[in-house]
């Protein structure tokens, strides 16, 4: 189940992020313990956007800084993502 599962998340990250998406059939050629279905392929994506409520974009704090970037300078932008960045990895944010 958990291959299955792991093949429809795949699937539906393809579409978000490739040019040209795996077809059903190319799956089929992932070295996994069982070959799914099509269908059944089909069948788990729903039940997962399902479960995620449709939700798929997850908003951070860089999310608003895109935002900005249109109306600061290259060079503000590069201090705003160099700060975000800075406290991502601060071990007070990844102790919490």
């Amino acid at each position: 189940m958990a291959e299955l599962i792991a093949i429809a998340c795949l699937s539906i990250a393809s579409k978000f992020e490739e040019v040209r998406q795996p077809t059903f059939d190319e799956y089929q050629d992932l070295e996994t313990e069982k070959k799914f279905d099509p269908d059944t392929i089909k069948e788990t994506e729903l039940l997962v956007l399902k479960a995620l409520d449709w939700k798929l974009y997850c908003v951070t704090s860089y999310s608003y800084a895109e935002l900005l970037s249109g109306h600061l300078s290259a060079a503000l932008m590069t201090r705003v993502t160099d700060l975000l960045i800075h406290t991502l990895l601060g071990k007070n944010y990844l102790s919490g």
